[in-house]
Order: C-alpha cells, then structure tokens, then sequence
C-alpha cells in the first residue's frame, strides 16, 4: 500500500516529507497513528480545478 510521508524518518531507508513510500501496513501501522506516514491519495499529486456556479456581482451604489 502506498503512503505520504509527512515527517522525516528512518525506515529501511531515510524519508522526507512529501515523499511517496510503499509499505506493508502491518508494519507501519504505528508511524500512521503517530501522524508520521498518511494513506496515499492519487488527489495528492493531481491539482484540481473546482468550477463554481457563483457569479460575482457588484454593490449597487445606494
């Protein structure tokens, strides 16, 4: 399973922030309860552009 990595650690190999990392998740269940490691998203690399349906107006002068 892949992960984000969102504080530097040591594992088998050093990881710093942001980086992807593969892992099996019984053995890295504990660095995702402490917040070190986060499940992996395919949103995380992709931006989005949100379209909204809300237009602008202006303030009419009183």
């Amino acid at each position: 399973m892949k992960y984000l990595v969102k504080r530097v650690h040591f594992g088998d190999r050093m990881y710093y922030e942001g980086e992807e990392r593969e892992a099996n998740p019984n053995d890295v269940q504990h660095l995702l309860n402490k917040g070190v490691l986060a499940e992996f998203l395919d949103e995380n690399k992709e931006t989005k552009q949100v379209k909204t349906n809300q237009r602008l107006t202006k303030a009419k002068p009183e």
